[in-house]
């Protein structure tokens, strides 16, 4: 878990979208008028990019659409960037508020960055470089301040990306394991 302040993003950022722009690459937000298509859309991303990951287990297209379908009351589609080429989703940036900000009577500055990810062919050109700083200017703008970076493996590419952000650890965390 991790903090990460927001502030106003260089002249690179820039440069780097005209050039993932001219191969035809875009980013838009979410469509929340077509929540469920948008999911359908998200859902072979998802699959391809996490079903190496640490303790990550296939789910099926029906199960990963229930399990979001929950989430589109805390949805800011401002929040929510995707990166498309051609008509195949090839990246995606998903953010939600702190909503335990709210609960606890604070100001919500704080945004949960709950997956960022880059099909496996479209790695290596600065894309989630791209959608993170994108979906960080767009939460400044939108008055956040800082981020938490939930549930990263310490070897997981997402960590060290971060890391090279000026990010802080705020938690860690261990799993056991037991024969049975």
């Amino acid at each position: 878990t991790m903090h990460v302040g927001f502030g106003r993003e260089d002249a690179r950022i820039s440069v780097l979208e005209n050039q993932l722009a001219a191969e035809g690459v875009i980013l838009r937000h979410l469509d929340m008028d077509s929540f469920e298509d948008e999911l359908r859309t998200i859902y072979p991303l998802v699959a391809s990019c996490f079903r190496d990951n640490f303790l990550a287990s296939p789910i099926s297209e029906e199960d990963f659409l229930e399990m979001n379908r929950g989430l589109r009351p805390y949805i800011q589609p401002e929040l929510v960037l995707l990166a498309e080429h051609e008509d195949l989703l090839v990246g995606f940036a998903f953010a939600v508020p702190n909503w335990l900000q709210a609960q606890r009577g604070e100001e919500m500055d704080m945004l949960v960055l709950k997956t960022l990810a880059v099909h496996p062919e479209y790695r290596g050109k600065g894309l989630s470089t791209l959608l993170s700083e994108r979906l960080g200017t767009v939460a400044y703008d939108l008055g956040y301040r800082r981020s938490i970076h939930a549930l990263m493996h310490e070897k997981n590419i997402s960590r060290t990306m971060s890391q090279t952000r000026g990010t802080q650890s705020i938690r860690r965390y261990t799993l056991f394991a037991q024969n049975l």
